[in-house]
């Protein structure tokens, strides 16, 4: 799918996450997970950072997304919703992007850095 991964080949890391009790893990519910990663490659053109990585979708929050990169990081993804891409495709749907699986850990336990 040039840099997106291809809705038949999604899968979860052997990475253990503890996921605070708002996220949906979409591990069990394919469909949906199908829906919402069609959703985010839809939203992302080869402008974008996360373009190459081949980001699969683990799990939601409202607008947050937690993905699984190509290259063994993780990112949070703030969808724009659309499916589309959008004006400022370098910028939107806005990312940031964890070293690993530790660094996001803690963010999901303390968003905020308090």
């Amino acid at each position: 799918m040039n840099g997106l991964i291809a809705l038949d080949q999604l899968y979860f890391p052997q990475d253990v996450i503890h996921w605070p009790e708002h996220w949906w893990v979409l591990n069990e519910d394919q469909d949906f997970r199908i829906r919402i990663q069609h959703l985010l490659n839809g939203e992302l053109s080869d402008q974008h950072p996360l373009w190459g990585l081949q980001p699969v979708v683990l799990a939601k929050d409202d607008d947050d997304l937690v993905v699984h990169l190509n290259d063994g990081r993780y990112a949070v993804v703030h969808i724009v919703g659309s499916g589309k891409v959008d004006q400022y495709p370098t910028r939107f749907p806005s990312c940031y992007i964890f070293r690993d699986v530790a660094e996001l850990q803690q963010w999901l336990e303390d968003p905020f850095g308090n």
